[in-house]
């Protein structure tokens, strides 16, 4: 790619990979770990005609969240939190996402970040809007 001055970098990250859903910690962390990750790509390989692009969707309906296991005590207060995250709004296909990836590989100018479906849009544009200097409280 460097020698031909052009290539395509693309990785499938998540709208938690720039925000964080109650009880998904983890899974955030794994994708927020993934944004940094690519971003030094980005940066490395841009002089060199090589886009990096990290595609952000929102919930997939692929089946792996249709009855996950969950670990909690009778009375978790962490129940009614984890219940709330995992309602947020509509669900994408696999071949939506995959079009999108598709899509991504043939724009001339790609950008860094690129959300995938209307929600994760939404979710994005929101997140980009909310000052960062306010105190958190939850439930507000």
């Amino acid at each position: 790619m460097r020698e031909r001055r052009a290539g395509r970098l693309l990785f499938v990250s998540s709208v938690v990979g720039r925000i964080v859903f109650s009880g998904n910690a983890a899974y955030s962390a794994s994708k927020w770990a993934l944004e940094a990750l690519v971003e030094a790509p980005a940066i490395e390989t841009g002089p060199y005609g090589i886009h990096a692009t990290l595609l952000e969707p929102g919930t997939v309906s692929s089946g792996a969240l249709d009855a996950p296991l969950t670990y909690r005590l009778p009375d978790d207060p962490y129940t009614a939190l984890a219940a709330d995250s995992m309602n947020r709004g509509h669900s994408l296909t696999p071949e939506q996402v995959a079009r999108a990836v598709a899509d991504a590989a043939e724009l001339d100018a790609p950008p860094l970040r690129l959300p995938v479906g209307d929600t994760a849009a939404a979710i994005l544009a929101a997140r980009k809007a909310a000052p960062e200097n306010v105190p958190f409280v939850p439930g507000s």
